[in-house]
This record gives C-alpha cells, structure tokens and sequence, in this order.
C-alpha cells in the first residue's frame, strides 16, 4: 500500500497557510498503473496522470470494440457512410 501526499497551491505563493495536504491510499497495483513515481505530489499532476489512465482504457476500449465489429479494416469512406446511414435512420 501506498499513501500518497497530495496538496493544491492555493493563491500565487508557496507559502505554508496556502496549501492544504490530503492523504490517499493506494495499492502497489495503482500506484504502478498510474505512473506515479512519488509519494508527495500535487494536485494538477494526480489529475494528469488519472486523466492519462483513464483516456488510455478509454482508447483501448474503442479498438476492442472496432475489432469486434469489424470496423477495423473498413476504410475512412466506408466509415463515413455508416455514421450517414445511422444519422439519416435517426432523423
């Protein structure tokens, strides 16, 4: 388990009475599938590095999903239809 330090600047100094620090416990299993590195970060880069984890799963998903409806070796053109066809049943 991992505890992770993290604190948010608030005003334009460093100064002590600007900062707040929250701990969050993690396992070794996070903490290696986010890419943290360090136990004391702050705020804005654990929101980076989930935000990085969370749109790589997203990425795979979708070529999970182009592979399973054979989207994957259709062609820009054959795509475009198909977005066409669906927007055109829609209406």
């Amino acid at each position: 388990m991992h505890i992770l330090k993290l604190f948010h600047i608030f005003g334009a100094t460093k100064r002590k009475k600007n900062m707040k620090t929250i701990n969050v416990q993690i396992s070794d299993t996070e903490y290696d599938t986010f890419g943290f590195s360090k136990d004391r970060l702050p705020f804005s880069e654990v929101v980076d590095l989930i935000e990085r984890q969370i749109s790589l799963q997203a990425l795979k998903r979708s070529v999970e999903l182009s592979e399973q409806y054979h989207l994957a070796s259709m062609t820009m053109d054959e795509i475009s239809e198909e977005v066409n066809a669906v927007r055109t049943c829609r209406k």
